[in-house]
């Protein structure tokens, strides 16, 4: 593992929170909630996170093939479910929009990084 690999996963993951703040606030000036936006910004996220990790963090540039990308979302799925269900339960209790997707975004980094990396590392790099 590189530092490349760090960086560039750290910078996807603040493009994809920044991606998904915006649209929840959007949703919430909007007066939709805090909980309904997110059933958009997440999708989007990963895909934004996806396309970053990809590219920039696992330097993978072979052409993207429509398996990886449901490979991909499914496996994110695993980590957006826990996110959601702790934002959820975050926002229930109260606590601060921003603060709870800020805790629920952290949470799920490293195994989102495991995930990802398994995921979108090109079969000649995987010994990197």
């Amino acid at each position: 593992m590189t530092q490349r690999m760090i960086f560039g996963f750290c910078f996807a993951g603040i493009l994809g929170f920044i991606v998904e703040f915006s649209l929840i606030q959007i949703g919430v000036y909007l007066e939709f909630g805090a909980i309904i936006p997110r059933f958009i910004s997440l999708p989007t996220a990963i895909l934004i996170t996806f396309l970053a990790n990809r590219f920039i963090a696992f330097s993978n540039f072979t052409p993207i093939t429509r398996r990886e990308i449901i490979s991909y979302y499914i496996t994110m799925l695993f980590g957006a479910a826990f996110s959601l269900g702790l934002y959820s339960l975050l926002v229930f209790m109260n606590v601060g929009v921003t603060i709870c997707l800020i805790v629920a975004t952290i949470c799920t980094a490293l195994l989102n990084f495991v995930m990802s990396r398994k995921l979108l590392v090109s079969k000649q790099d995987r010994s990197v």
